[in-house]
């Protein structure tokens, strides 16, 4: 009877207690009554708009009411704005503008705009895009995509105070739920087609990781069937993009270059609404526009989708759903070569469709607490002397900075605060804190239970349980790379000192960036100034970081639990920051872990760069890495080399060495394996075309290869070329040495692709290395030669390694080695497989066979392209048209790639300034390489 009495207490409480949240708890956090946080949202939107760019005698004004009458709101409609939105317009607000504003100004069209040559290119198998960019999601990470680029757009747009609409299937998709609809894969808005002259002075901005585009074809006003699209706003870490089409008065009406017209009063006045739980804005009589545009608009069903407003449910039973891509049909040539029957059975056994290969975010973290963006005019930090006091009353953190003179800086130290860091502190500066602001804080507790706060993912500790995303290694240290530099700018931004600890120390001191077996970062801080951080727990910083401060951090002895204080997260894949606090403890300085220290080895902190990022480092640093740390510059198979300031892999730990300023000692050189292009010898020989492919290696005398190049023979590599070898061959070896007949000719000259390309926009990283090795063992047993190409040569020239958005790796060779294969039993080895393209015979431009072999793991579907280089109506070039100097490829030079002994042409730069122009400047989409570093970092999150 008593235990019946107690749950009947308890199931009564918890009802009680939900009745008053419920009573008392707005519905979502986004629905918070106004407060003072959001009073800083900026109002815009409030007076008369004008444009003014378009020509003479020309602008565009609208006119802002707020409606009088509420409107009544859909369910999903917002009915305020949210907190974490940064301007400020009230939903149901109109826009009007004048009909006489459309009238097209535009004059001295450029004659190439009237030829409507394509400006933006989608990619070729999936058009919703953008070439440069693309990386094909599943529809949950491309919805989540679509939302946060949408977010960005209306801020984007909302900050210069852009008047846009959205239209098309934008507005299906808001009428049926207030988003995208989970079958369209892009976004549609329309803007007044004059406002784009205004737009047009910065054709090409850069929004953090956005790009607005501006097409120069919209001064063209009348259709085109090309260039339809005047604007787009892309995300460059995938390809999404949102369409802008701009609306002008044509024949009485308003209409875009589609062409899709209406009056003026179905556009105006705008209405201010939501969509995607972002304000925006919506035309004046949508249900006329969409029934004009959509035949079923109104009818709850569209494709093979059923829409209840906020669920989608595939109604298979309707047809059977097609496979996204067909297999390629079988080709069936007849060649008039000798070994015909050869190549066509090898093309049809190789003729395979590989499973796609995409990465879907894990991101499940609902988010509706405040957001953090870049200041927009950055502000000294640092003050002299300055004070911090969240730790409660009678407790303060008092910090003291000044110049500090006399200092070595190591060589990976930057001389200068970088140009495009926002907050100048002069660097060796040091910032000492008292030692009373290391005492606890009368907010401190004893004791407290010892439930783990943090959770991280079960098969990777260093990723988040919530968000963690697996990356290959480059794409990690990147990452890694962009989430310091934001936790720099966000630290200095609130100015909460801290200081670089335990592994990331580590990888300061030898080379001044993230080591690459390591795989998080470590700092710290005064406990007392965890308080200072508890006021952004739980806040999105620069769109895509989470801070979080663990409420177990008012405990200061050791928990085996909560060692960790606080943690700043990338939430796109998981990595983080651990934070950890330092307090005097019953007389030791120490954190939770417990590490104990003491004030001299930690303070005064001293200004440094860490990833090319100004930072703070403690005072004694080989102090407190000999303590913590063996003494040695090999950990787990790496070694450090001074001269590049990288780590290089070894087969086998190297002999202990201390911490001291000397360069490490150079490995001793290791030659395994059988000698290789030692002397002439003749590859191929074709008594039918009289025709000898033969090639002469020379010897180098002196050695001109950069720090990055291979200067010894990889210990573990089975054959043996001295770096530097030179190999030459004749000029006329190039020749096309057959013919194809009519037939033929005219079936492969369609162009059809013979090579199905699934996999788009992931980069591999480790897998595609291991094949690269396994390719040039493969192409040095045989004696074949090649060189590396394109983006691969690029990375040899940068670092001798892929670059970190490398999607593939990429080989030349001679257009008439390819015959030869035909006669080479070793195309298929275990997983491996040399596969061919019946159209290398074609030696004309095609743009969909360029690659005339490829050398595939045919498990993971990681590929090396081959292309072949002929002499082609007196110029050598390859099928993608690119033209290179004979003299610029031979002799070819023995070098290395990613630690693996190759070849490379003779000129290199030259064939760059053909194949990736962008080199000499150092930059790349978001990607710039700093040279201090030998390493590329990412583009700043604030430009």
């Amino acid at each position: 009877m008593l235990r019946k009495s107690r749950i009947l207490i308890i199931v009564t409480s918890a009802m009680i207690i939900y009745l008053f949240s419920a009573l008392f708890t707005p519905e979502n956090e986004d629905d918070i009554p106004m407060t003072m946080y959001q009073l800083k949202q900026k109002p815009i939107f409030k007076d008369r708009i004008v444009f003014g760019s378009c020509g003479p005698n020309c602008t565009v004004e609208f006119t802002p009411r707020e409606s009088r009458t509420r409107a009544k709101l859909h369910k999903w409609e917002m009915d305020r704005i949210p907190n974490s939105y940064p301007f400020l317009v009230p939903i149901g607000a109109k826009l009007y503008v004048n009909k006489d504003s459309f009238i097209n100004y535009s004059n001295d069209i450029p004659d190439i705009l009237k030829s409507d040559l394509k400006y933006y290119k989608e990619h070729k198998k999936y058009q919703h895009l953008d070439e440069r960019f693309a990386v094909k999601l599943g529809r949950k990470a491309r919805q989540k995509v679509l939302t946060r680029l949408f977010k960005a757009w209306a801020i984007f747009a909302d900050s210069k105070e852009i008047p846009y609409w959205v239209m098309h299937g934008s507005l299906l998709g808001w009428y049926w739920g207030g988003k995208t609809m989970s079958f369209d894969d892009d976004i549609d808005i329309q803007i007044h087609a004059n406002t784009l002259y205004e737009l047009s002075r910065s054709p090409n901005e850069t929004f953090g990781k956005y790009l607005f585009e501006i097409n120069p074809h919209f001064r063209i006003r009348t259709p085109q069937k090309q260039n339809k699209i005047d604007a787009r706003f892309i995300d460059t870490r995938n390809g999404y993009f949102i369409d802008i089409t701009g609306v002008s008065l044509i024949n009485d009406t308003i209409a875009c270059k589609t062409p899709h017209s209406y009056q003026i009063d179905d556009i105006f006045p705008l209405v201010r609404t939501s969509f995607e739980g972002v304000p925006a804005w919506r035309p004046n009589n949508f249900e006329k526009i969409l029934k004009q545009e959509y035949k079923s608009w109104n009818v709850p069903r569209h494709v093979n989708y059923c829409n209840g407003g906020n669920v989608d449910i595939p109604l298979e039973a309707l047809s059977v759903q097609q496979p996204l891509i067909q297999p390629n049909e079988p080709l069936e040539p007849k060649y008039t070569l000798s070994k015909t029957s050869e190549l066509v059975e090898t093309a049809k056994a190789l003729q395979k469709n590989k499973e796609e290969q995409v990465q879907e975010k894990q991101n499940k973290y609902e988010f509706h607490r405040r957001e953090i963006q870049h200041e927009s005019k950055p502000l000294p930090k640092y003050q002299s002397s300055f004070t911090l006091a969240g730790c409660g009353p009678d407790c303060e953190t008092k910090f003291t900075i000044q110049p500090k003179e006399n200092v070595d800086l190591s060589k990976w130290e930057l001389k200068e605060n970088p140009v495009d860091y926002p907050y100048k502190i002069g660097l060796v500066s040091t910032l000492t804190p008292s030692k009373l602001s290391l005492d606890q804080s009368p907010r401190n507790l004893k004791r407290n239970k010892d439930s783990k706060f943090f959770r991280e993912a079960p098969k990777h500790q260093h990723l988040d349980a919530r968000f963690g995303v697996f990356l290959p290694k480059n794409q990690s240290l990147n990452a890694i790379h962009d989430l310091f530099r934001a936790w720099a700018e966000f630290s200095d931004m609130v100015e909460i000192p801290y200081w670089i600890m335990h592994g990331t120390l580590l990888g300061w001191y030898w080379g001044g960036k993230t080591m690459p077996f390591d795989d998080d970062m470590d700092i710290q801080v005064l406990s007392n100034n965890l308080f200072d951080l508890e006021q952004y727990h739980d806040t999105l910083i620069f769109g895509k970081y989470l801070l979080e401060v663990n409420p177990n951090h008012v405990v200061r002895v050791k928990q085996a639990r909560n060692v960790i204080d606080a943690r700043f997260i990338d939430m796109d894949n998981g990595h983080f920051i651990d934070i950890t606090g330092v307090s005097n403890v019953r007389g030791r300085i120490m954190c939770k872990s417990p590490h104990i220290y003491s004030y001299d080895a930690l303070f005064p902190l001293v200004r440094t760069t860490y990833e090319g990022v100004p930072t703070w480092r403690p005072n004694k640093v080989l102090q407190l890495l000999n303590k913590e740390y063996k003494n040695k510059n090999t950990y787990k198979n790496y070694r450090f080399n001074d001269q590049t300031g990288n780590w290089d892999k070894v087969a086998s730990s190297k002999p202990k060495k201390e911490f001291s300023q000397e360069k490490p000692q150079k490995a001793t050189k290791t030659v395994l394996g059988k000698e290789v292009f030692k002397e002439p010898f003749t590859f191929a020989k074709y008594p039918e075309f009289n025709y000898t492919l033969t090639f002469t290696p020379k010897q180098p005398t002196s050695t001109s290869l950069g720090l990055t190049e291979l200067e010894k023979i990889t210990p573990d590599y089975p054959y043996n070329v001295k770096p530097g070898t030179l190999l030459y061959a004749e000029e006329s070896s190039l020749a096309v040495i057959w013919t194809v007949d009519t037939d033929l000719a005219n079936q492969l000259q369609q162009d059809k692709a013979f090579f199905n390309e699934k996999s788009v926009g992931i980069p591999i990283g480790a897998e595609l290395t291991e094949l690269f090795r396994a390719f040039a063992i493969w192409a040095d047993a045989l004696q074949f030669p090649y060189w590396i190409s394109r983006e691969t040569l690029a990375g040899m020239h940068f670092g001798s390694r892929a670059l970190p958005w490398s999607k593939k790796l990429t080989v030349h060779t001679h257009a008439n080695v390819f015959y030869q294969l035909l006669n080479i039993p070793s195309l298929k080895m275990g997983d491996l497989e040399v596969q061919l393209n019946p159209h290398f015979v074609i030696r004309t431009n095609q743009s969909n066979n360029a690659i005339d072999a490829k050398f595939v793991n045919t498990t993971s579907g990681v590929s090396i392209e081959i292309r072949g280089v002929s002499n082609i109506d007196g110029q050598v070039k390859d099928k993608s048209g690119s033209p290179y100097t004979f003299s610029d490829i031979f002799p070819l030079v023995r070098t290395s790639f990613e630690g693996i002994p190759t070849w490379r042409p003779n000129n290199y730069k030259a064939l760059l300034d053909v194949d990736a122009p962008w080199w000499k400047a150092g930059q790349f989409r978001s990607y710039k390489y700093h040279s201090s570093l030998q390493a590329w970092i990412g583009v700043p999150l604030h430009s």
